[in-house]
């Protein structure tokens, strides 16, 4: 049976008044009453020590670390420090560091005549000793300031910090010295994972929370840890207990730090599962077992021929068997303790899966790994007809990637693997299972919802490229809200808007929580957590810069959009907004996606039958969308030579002189005030990006130009031309103009069948958007043909209307 050590100290009861804290004895009875829980859960032994107030002098943690001495392979260490942490003088030896000052803990005997401070060096060599040749797993927990701030107190909040100690210790009389690196003066290392309270330049602060005085940082690593957080890496618990911290203090973010390890381990070493994380307890008044996540968390009642599951830390296997909004009834809870709150992993959820397909050309052996992997992962589904998923995964020179079919851009980065590894495999799938999970959330609603549509206001307020005049306020969106860069002074200006959330009912409260979906498919909450919402008041979406609560955001498109010809990104905002406090929409949070070349994932909305519960009940999500179109690509055309765009060269025809620039097919609807049919849809063609963009979402279909000195003088003898970079032996590219009262396409010219386009006439302008042209623009289609179509000559089709 392994063994979970453990060394807990906590000081409050410093022996000079101004030092004293209130909340770390707290901090340790709660750490060592969770700890002895999760190693019964285990099915480990459970050894503590506790060292407190004047059983934590300096000396006294030293010996402490004695404790870790009988642990062997397999187990588990884990010293955890609440108190004061501050700096003292260091060695001349050390002085690379500006401040010529060490970080320490404050012992209880630190500031007392002839005491010291335990330094950052000397736990690295504790750490180092009591792992050194074990195979063991530690983990230190800080929750203690590394700043040497002398502010002692506010009258909500204190500081775990004090004054920095300018006692000077000789290098010699740091424990452990003998064994120092002497080429670069520094101790041995042992591998460990490093949980800070807070960055070396912040505050670690406590406060009243939950009726009585706690460490901010340990209470929400506690709350995260029971909600789940056991189940998870290190690096996913720290950005959720991260997200925890801000929403309760500011000017303090947690920090990862890891030494010869990685943090993509499980807690205490343990293997990360996958899927959602959440807590089951029982429930004495109505004497049922209930799961703390309900039809807002997107959990789903089990259905006859499909149960939703989650397994307990012990294997055991309960089954959803009724929803309700925040909270879930369970079965298979028999002979569990009642008194007792149990972590409950997510193991399948009676939702439609993400579909995907699996090239042809994998490797077999890598496909059958990726097959056995697949049970492990319940909202992922592989689909046979390629024609018919969501997502294709391939195998590009020893990585797997994730590309939409017809498409080739990677939706994440791509993951390096090797044939038979099991290990690479499960890294791909972990990001799949990321994109299902964003891809469910954006489909999430409540169908039955008892808040009214109109009790609930959104505006989103836009403002003006000059910052001068009025903003343009949009107000319950339903089409997607653009947010266009402008030209100020000869600069691209990004757009800023702000968003407010207004209770219309003069006499219902509401609760709500605003979660942003990026494009990179992460999924966060921090510009609004969870706030009330009283009677006729407002809430606004807010971040905090320097101390101080903002409001207006500044959208952009990431610099790396720009190799693949994309300056047009969508994000999403959901509004949840409930009647029950007990909303909670910290369950979907995800980090996002590194992609292959930067984020790349564009403006395409999944439309599918969303899941739906048998809770009729007071909540309900609105979609906010945003569409970020960033600067235009303009180049002149002269007939003189071929200027580029992203995807194309164009040169004019003879004394042509005009502008030409690239959008996409729902600006050009937006222009036109209708939606545009895809031409030839009978042979399935379709709208071909001009640039490398994404096929399904935001390549740039559709050419304009606009500024012309003279329309006509563009003709069959003196055409436009166009090279399209992307040439398909299999299919050749035509260019149309678009009818707005016939509703039809019709052909403006054909191709040379290497990629050249001719333009042999051009439609007439229609509305663009007004940072381009206020006279219009007149806009080219492209379409795709097979050339078994044989549409290549100049006179067949010459003049017909493709509908």
């Amino acid at each position: 049976m392994a063994t979970l050590y453990a060394l807990l100290v906590s000081i409050d009861k410093y022996p000079i008044p101004r030092h004293r804290l209130r909340g770390c004895s707290n901090d340790r009875a709660e750490m060592n009453g969770f700890l002895k829980r999760y190693a019964k859960a285990q099915g480990m032994s459970y050894k503590g020590k506790m060292l407190s107030n004047k059983t934590a002098k300096r000396q006294d943690i030293i010996d402490g670390f004695q404790h870790f001495k009988a642990a062997t392979s397999g187990d588990c260490c884990l010293f955890y420090y609440s108190g004061h942490g501050s700096q003292a003088k260091a060695p001349q030896e050390f002085w690379n560091n500006p401040t010529g000052l060490n970080e320490s803990i404050v012992c209880y005997d630190s500031r007392l005549a002839d005491g010291r401070d335990l330094m950052d060096k000397e736990l690295a060599y504790l750490i180092w000793e009591a792992t050194q040749n074990k195979g063991i797993h530690f983990v230190s927990i800080m929750d203690c300031c590394h700043s040497g701030s002398a502010t002692r107190t506010l009258v909500k909040e204190r500081y775990r910090s004090v004054e920095a100690n300018n006692k000077s210790v000789e290098l010699e009389d740091y424990y452990g010295y003998s064994t120092y690196f002497k080429d670069h003066l520094t101790p041995p290392g042992g591998r460990h994972v490093h949980l800070a309270a807070s960055a070396d330049y912040e505050l670690a602060k406590e406060k009243y929370l939950d009726h009585s005085d706690r460490g901010v940082f340990t209470y929400c690593l506690l709350q995260v840890l029971q909600q789940g957080g056991t189940f998870q890496s290190y690096e996913e618990l720290m950005h959720r207990t991260r997200i925890k911290v801000t929403g309760t203090t500011t000017q303090q973010h947690p920090q990862l730090e890891l030494v010869g390890t990685n943090g993509s381990t499980g807690f205490l070493g343990r293997k990360t599962t996958k899927g959602l994380s959440y807590l089951i307890s029982y429930d004495r008044p109505t004497n049922r077992w209930l799961l703390q996540a309900g039809a807002v968390q997107n959990i789903v009642p089990s259905q006859p021929d499909f149960s939703t599951t989650l397994a307990l830390e012990d294997g055991t296997v309960v089954t959803v068997v009724r929803v309700h909004a925040h909270q879930s009834e369970v079965s298979g809870m028999e002979g569990k303790d009642p008194d007792q709150q149990y972590a409950a992993q997510l193991q399948r959820n009676a939702t439609p899966p993400l579909s995907i397909g699996i090239d042809p050309n994998l490797p077999q052996n890598l496909k059958d790994v990726l097959t056995q992997n697949l049970e492990d992962y319940p909202t992922i589904m592989v689909h046979e007809d390629l024609l018919s998923p969501k997502y294709l995964v391939q195998y590009w020179k020893d990585a797997l990637v994730l590309v939409r079919p017809g498409e080739k851009i990677p939706v994440f980065k791509r993951v390096p693997v090797r044939k038979t590894d099991q290990e690479d495999t499960d890294v791909f799938l972990q990001r799949v299972a990321a994109v299902a999970q964003w891809e469910g959330l954006l489909l999430h609603y409540n169908p039955n919802s008892a808040i009214h549509q109109d009790d609930i206001r959104i505006e989103i307020s836009l403002e003006s490229c000059d910052g001068q005049s009025k903003a343009e306020v949009v107000t319950d969106p339903t089409v997607p809200v653009i947010l266009p860069y402008c030209r100020q002074t000869g600069e691209w200006q990004k757009p800023k808007f702000r968003l407010r959330i207004v209770n219309e009912n003069p006499y219902a409260n509401y609760w709500v929580s605003a979660v942003y979906l990026s494009s990179t498919f992460g999924i966060d909450n921090q510009y609004l957590r969870k706030q009330r919402l009283p009677a006729r008041q407002e809430v606004w979406m807010t971040y905090l810069e320097n101390g101080q609560f903002k409001m207006q955001f500044e959208a952009f498109v990431n610099s790396a959009y720009l190799k693949w010809g994309i300056n047009r990104i969508s994000d999403y905002i959901k509004i949840f907004v409930s009647t029950d406090e007990a909303l909670d929409t910290d369950s979907f949070l995800q980090e996002d996606l590194d992609l292959d070349f930067g984020p790349a994932r564009g403006i395409h909305k999944a439309i599918g039958k969303p899941s739906q519960a048998n809770d009729t009940s007071g909540w309900m999500v609105r979609d906010v969308e945003l569409a970020i179109q960033g600067p235009d690509w303009e180049v002149p055309v002269t007939d003189h030579q071929f200027n580029h765009l992203p995807g194309l060269s164009i040169k004019g025809s003879e004394k042509l002189i005009a502008k030409a620039s690239l959008t996409d097919y729902r600006s050009a609807e937006t222009a036109f005030q209708q939606a545009i049919p895809n031409c030839l849809t009978e042979h399935k063609d379709r709208p071909v990006p001009i640039s490398p963009g994404l096929i399904q979402s935001n390549g740039l279909h559709v050419l304009e130009l606009y500024h012309l000195n003279d329309r006509n003088l563009v003709n069959t003898e003196n055409p436009i031309q166009v090279k399209l970079n992307r040439a398909d032996e299999q299919s050749v590219i035509l260019p149309f103009g678009y009818d707005r009262a016939n509703g039809a396409f019709y052909r403006v010219g054909y191709s040379n069948g290497s990629g050249m386009v001719l333009l042999e006439s051009l439609p007439t302008a229609t509305p663009t958007e007004k940072r381009k042209s206020k006279d219009g623009s007149i806009k080219v289609f492209f379409q795709q043909i097979d050339k078994e179509l044989d549409l290549r000559s100049r006179t067949s089709l010459a003049d017909a209307k493709l509908v």
